[in-house]
């Protein structure tokens, strides 16, 4: 979101902006319309910081709210209410999007990129919106670099093929987005 901002394209916050998900917990989100992503009586505090009953175990990740506690306070709560709102209205809308997931697994996860999920996520989208361009980039993060470790998978969602690829991914999101922009996707 950051990176996204320092570069002038991110002009609001989305739901997923500064938690942890996935691509299921994003396609579940979808389908049910955010409902359990809202829903405070699946929130608990863990270590201080707001997990998720159906979304923590999903993605694996103890805590998903790192950032804001939509449990405790109104205002987050109210926050997430507009954002997953705005997405909402984003994805019904006819022009050109560019929507980006970011992908790092979890600790306890495969090093791999879910292709399925990823596979699920682009047709929960093609049934809630129209002329959009998903781009998925795998990060792949070791405590440890060494010359032969795996370079990062970038792929790119486009239409109805995924495909995948390895190859080294720097200035991969400017140039994507350099390309979408020249389509007309803003």
């Amino acid at each position: 979101a950051r990176f996204m901002e320092e570069h002038g394209l991110r002009v609001y916050s989305g739901p997923f902006d500064w938690v942890f998900s996935d691509a299921r917990m994003v396609t579940h989100c979808l389908v049910d319309g955010f409902a359990s992503f809202l829903d405070r009586p699946q929130m608990r505090l863990n270590r201080g910081k707001p997990s998720h009953a159906l979304y923590s175990p999903m993605t694996r990740h103890t805590i998903i709210f790192n950032h804001h506690n939509p449990l405790e306070s109104d205002e987050d709560h109210a926050h997430f209410v507009r954002c997953a709102a705005r997405l909402n209205a984003v994805l019904a809308c006819p022009e050109p999007k560019l929507l980006l997931l970011t992908s790092k697994p979890a600790s306890q996860q495969s090093k791999r990129l879910d292709l399925g999920a990823v596979r699920g996520l682009f047709d929960a989208l093609c049934a809630r919106s129209s002329h959009f361009e998903l781009l998925v980039v795998a990060l792949e993060c070791s405590a440890k670099p060494s010359s032969n470790a795996p370079l990062p998978e970038a792929i790119l969602v486009d239409e109805a093929d995924v495909e995948g690829g390895l190859g080294a991914v720097d200035g991969a999101v400017e140039e994507a987005v350099a390309g979408a922009r020249a389509r007309g996707v803003e």
